[in-house]
């Protein structure tokens, strides 16, 4: 009879344990109930994500800081041209593809040009070509450039070429027949004097040819002036006109153009047009450098201060604004720099640009109207 009930308590035992599951299943479904999710503190070793920078292009101008050089002429030295600048050798062919252009007075009140064109594989026909004055070749070779001349002053100049040994070709030796006269000038009447002409698409091939050092030297890799990535303009007083009176007869007027940020350029009251382009000299950036100009020789040859220092003066306008700066050249080998008047570096808006040496007096700023 016992065993009978024991079995009996067991039978009700497992039931009761069998019912009892519900329990479990209720605490299986509170505990399977989807819970709201913690949001997770970022992890402090986690480094914030870090703006990718563009990497600067290869094929930097150093003369512009723009990008336009082929890749040839990338690392390679520019090219200075002697353009003459007389009224009666006007108009000029090439003038406009140049990325830097100087300005300076020679003998008779008349100015000439020294065009530096930054990639030797694209340097255009240029006419016409004038001799050299001693200071255009110490200028240039501030810039590690090939100097193209036809002809020069057979006093310093031609003791500066020797002492500079800077590699260059003259029109009067016509070595690589890169030179010749231009014969549609010489049937409209102009004087043989003015028109001579360089071939410039030739010149690559004849540097190559004749193993004459293309490549830049080491310390003139860099661009020749402190660019800015984009234009700004400097805080300083609006310059929408100026004109730079080298004589009576020769003077450049320089007008501030809204729509494209750049100066144009007039030449004695015109506008200084490219005659095959068409163009009119264009510049993001214009340096007016004051300067000891004096005559040295009965023929009225000069003698200009190319040193400048830490007391010259002189103006760099751009986007609308001229701000008062100071320039020198260490030696003939260096290239010229550029300061605030507080003696600050400072950065030049990327471009072409203009530099012209002038005696002090000689620069007028026309101030802005005011309505």
């Amino acid at each position: 009879m016992k065993k009978v009930v024991l079995t009996v308590a067991l039978a009700l035992l497992l039931t009761l344990c069998t019912g009892c599951g519900f329990l479990y299943r209720g605490e299986e479904k509170v505990s399977s109930q989807k819970e709201e999710p913690v949001p997770s503190s970022p992890s402090i070793l986690t480094p914030a994500p870090v703006p990718t920078q563009e990497p600067k292009p290869e094929n930097i101008n150093l003369l512009t800081g723009e990008a336009t050089l082929s890749p040839e002429a990338m690392g390679k030295r520019p090219v200075a041209v002697m353009i003459n600048n007389n009224w009666a050798s006007l108009p000029q062919y090439g003038i406009s593809e140049a990325d830097l252009m100087f300005e300076i007075p020679v003998e008779g009140g008349v100015t000439r040009l020294m065009g530096l064109y930054g990639d030797y594989t694209a340097v255009p026909e240029i006419c016409s070509i004038r001799s050299c004055r001693y200071y255009f070749p110490i200028l240039a070779v501030g810039y590690d450039a090939y100097y193209v001349h036809w002809g020069q002053d057979e006093t310093i100049a031609t003791d500066v070429l020797n002492y500079l040994e800077i590699d260059r070709m003259d029109g009067m030796e016509d070595t690589y027949g890169l030179y010749y006269r231009d014969e549609d000038r010489l049937e409209q009447g102009f004087d043989y004097e003015h028109t001579g002409m360089f071939f410039g698409p030739g010149l690559k091939q004849a540097l190559e040819e004749n193993e004459v050092r293309t490549e830049l030297q080491v310390h003139k890799t860099k661009p020749f002036f402190e660019f800015s990535e984009t234009p700004r303009a400097l805080e300083g007083e609006a310059c929408e006109e100026l004109t730079i009176w080298f004589s009576g007869d020769y003077f450049s007027t320089f007008r501030y153009q809204e729509g494209s940020h750049l100066y144009h350029k007039e030449f004695s009251g015109e506008d200084h047009r490219d005659a095959k382009t068409g163009k009119n000299l264009s510049f993001e950036n214009l340096f007016l450098l004051e300067t000891e100009i004096s005559v040295r020789d009965e023929v009225g040859r000069l003698n200009v201060d190319w040193r400048g220092g830490k007391n010259s003066t002189g103006y760099y306008v751009s986007e609308g604004t001229v701000v008062p700066i100071h320039w020198k050249k260490e030696d003939e080998y260096s290239n010229l720099t550029f300061t605030t008047g507080e003696g600050q570096p400072f950065s030049v808006n990327p471009g072409k640009s203009y530099i012209a040496f002038c005696s002090p007096g000689d620069l007028e700023f026309v101030t802005p109207s005011v309505s």
